[in-house]
């Protein structure tokens, strides 16, 4: 073991000649094991790694402490060159990167669908100008439910470092040459980047530029810039603090150990709670070394291993989990990603050995080299990548599925015209008719609703009826009794169909999971492992209250109610699925699912509307029975989608719904 510690102190300790009073640490290689461990099990999704995303905030710290104890021992001694420290940054992050986005470029080619692969195209444009947080501020929020194969999302933190070093060096070179005075500037930009970013926390439109961004980050590196200033040998050997050093070198791994597994991203991120991870890995950069206890735990020769590979590792990750994802139809258990953050780990060593190492040594390769070919190659890459997206992902490069990718087009005349997408338009929406000017059938709900009114619309219309539509995105059964941000516009609507007499049907529907549930479930992962514990009790009973009233309100009226239940949803969008399963000679037994799941999921909701006033009243249209045999629940069916995404029924899915309803169902009343 003693030898192992040896070799790999001796394979990262800085050149004696560069910077002979730079004693490399083998416990600050341990403090990064933690923090890649940690990311890479938090996007595992292993639940007791919930704050795994700290480990990000940990690597801030510990880079703004080396990076700036190499600048200033470099200025100090009269050897600092802007071009030498443009270089190391280079050597030290573009090639591993470059052979990442070249392996992950040709990966999303072949795996994800156009629309994925534009957006993955326009991050690699991001990433290469090392301003993928600015692109994500834009684009994607990362406590999400949805990663919505953004397969570098991870590159944010590059980004924020990458900018900040193009600062500090300039700051700590035209400041004074007193260090109290770089301290005090130092410590004054983090005190106000801290202020800033504890002020967006609280303000919800500002959560991703909060998160992603340099001036509300900045504080975290700066942090570890501050410890860069104290002279490391007098806090390790002092005798008479040795004790109290002790406890707040155990307090800070306390601090790290916590936050790993402890906070969520539930709450706006960073906050106060930021304090917890950053300040503990300050504790055990000042007074922890590999002779103390703590010290030579995270010394021990695979921690240092993997804090060696952990750069590697950290880029390789999210591809690795992504790409298998999208693979395996978006589904993934939890052995899987057991498995897969071992690929990445191994991955990661691979990176580091044959690409990270090799291009770090100045014999090998000169900095007109290094300079030459990271260019070429960026330029090379956003070229491909501009060219992708300019083509709109090549939307024909995979022919055979294209017929499903029509038929999956929700562009029916009922969405454009009568669906409510845009609550701002609500003081003004009063629905749509469609076929008569005096309908006898009205059709209301949220989203879910919209396809299969319309096919009941185009039914009726052959019939000489017509239909008024009433429709409202994310808008609950519940906003009729409980304040919500659509209750307004549902109220209204609902007494214009209570009070048109003409009216005689309603055809009723909702995504009851939602409401019954904390979230849709669009992580796959969710839907096999969590869905059952993420039930929403207030919500449910709400809900629940609010459809009896619905109901009572409509019989009461004399109206007669379709009811249309739950419609069954998918751990992936459609197209994801399609683009997965695209080979396979059995499309459609590929892309199904268990009927006893979507039943599980929907238990309780079908429960309860089991238990609504039955009678002539009601007239229940199941779409299990439609979409399910005993054993599978099918999105496709003769060469056509029955969805357009993962919860919604695409126009052919409808009609195929509303086939259901026997025809005399629909045929005008005799007088």
């Amino acid at each position: 073991m003693g030898l192992a510690l040896r070799k790999t102190q001796e394979a990262l300790a800085p050149a004696p000649s560069r910077h002979p009073r730079l004693a490399y640490r083998p416990e600050v290689d341990g403090l990064r094991a933690i923090a890649v461990l940690s990311v890479i099990l938090y996007h595992a999704k292993f639940s007791r790694f919930a704050g795994g995303f700290v480990g990000v905030d940990i690597f801030f710290v510990i880079s703004g402490y080396l990076i700036t104890s190499i600048l200033l021992w470099e200025i100090r001694a009269g050897t600092f060159s802007l071009v030498g420290f443009i270089e190391r940054r280079v050597r030290r992050i573009f090639p591993a990167l470059a052979v990442m986005l070249t392996v992950s470029t040709l990966a999303a080619y072949h795996l994800l669908e156009p629309m994925r692969l534009t957006r993955f195209c326009s991050s690699v444009v991001a990433v290469l100008g090392f301003s993928a947080n600015l692109y994500f501020i834009r684009n994607h929020g990362y406590f999400e439910p949805d990663p919505d194969y953004f397969v570098l999302l991870h590159t944010w933190s590059l980004g924020v470092e990458e900018q900040f070093y193009l600062f500090l060096p300039m700051l700590l070179v035209f400041l004074s040459r007193r260090d109290s005075i770089r301290k005090f500037v130092l410590a004054g930009i983090g005190a106000f980047s801290f202020v800033l970013c504890i002020w967006a926390s609280t303000r919800s439109e500002y959560s991703a530029l909060n998160f992603y961004s340099l001036p509300t980050r900045a504080w975290e590196l700066l942090l570890g810039s501050l410890v860069a200033f104290v002279p490391m040998h007098r806090v390790k050997l002092s005798r008479k603090y040795s004790r109290i050093s002790r406890v707040l070198g155990g307090l800070g791994l306390v601090a790290v150990f916590y936050s790993v597994l402890r906070l969520d991203g539930d709450d706006p991120f960073p906050n106060w709670s930021a304090l917890l991870p950053t300040l503990g890995t300050v504790a055990l950069l000042l007074f922890e070394s590999a002779k103390t206890p703590i010290g030579r735990v995270l010394s021990h020769p695979a921690l240092v291993g993997i804090g060696l590979i952990s750069y590697s590792a950290y880029l390789w990750h999210q591809p690795v989990f992504l790409f298998v994802r999208a693979l395996n139809a978006g589904v993934l258990s939890r052995w899987q990603y057991g498995v897969l953050s071992l690929v990445a780990l191994a991955v990661g060593f691979l990176s580091w050995r044959f690409v990270e190492k090799p291009f770090r040594n100045r014999e090998r390769f000169s900095r007109a080299q290094i300079f030459g070919a990271s260019a070429g190659i960026a330029l090379a890459l956003a070229l491909t990548a501009l060219s992708i997206r300019q083509s709109e992902g090549f939307t024909d490069r995979v022919r055979p599925v294209q017929e499903f990718f029509d038929s999956a087009v929700p562009a029916t005349e009922m969405r454009k015209k009568c669906h409510l997408e845009d609550l701002a338009q609500s003081a003004s929406y009063s629905g749509c008719k469609l076929f008569s000017e005096r309908p006898a059938w009205a059709s209301f709900g949220d989203s879910h609703v919209v396809e299969p009114a319309n096919a009941l619309a185009a039914k009726l219309g052959r019939h000489g009826q017509g239909i008024w539509h009433f429709s409202f995105s994310g808008c609950g059964v519940r906003s009729l009794l409980f304040e919500h941000r659509c209750s307004a516009v549902f109220r209204r609507s609902l007494n214009q169909i209570l009070n048109d007499p003409y009216v005689k049907n309603v055809f009723l529907g909702f995504r009851y999971a939602r409401d019954w549930h904390d979230t849709p479930l669009s992580r796959a992962e969710d839907y096999y492992t969590r869905w059952e514990k993420i039930e929403n009790i207030e919500s449910r009973r709400q809900s629940e209250t609010a459809m009896r009233e619905l109901i009572k309100r409509l019989g009461a009226a004399g109206k007669r109610i379709i009811l249309m239940y739950p419609i069954a949803e998918y751990p992936d969008s459609i197209t994801d699925a399609l683009y997965s399963h695209r080979f396979s000679t059995k499309l459609d037994e590929a892309l199904s699912i268990p009927r006893e799941w979507v039943e599980a999921r929907n238990a309780e909701t079908i429960k309860f509307l089991d238990t609504l006033a039955d009678g002539a009243g009601i007239v229940r249209l199941i779409p299990f029975d439609v979409f399910c045999d005993k054993t599978v629940c099918k999105r496709t069916f003769n060469g056509k989608s029955m969805y357009y995404d993962d919860d919604h029924l695409s126009p052919s899915g409808a009609a195929r719904l509303i086939d259901a309803l026997p025809e005399e169902f629909l045929l005008p009343k005799s007088k």
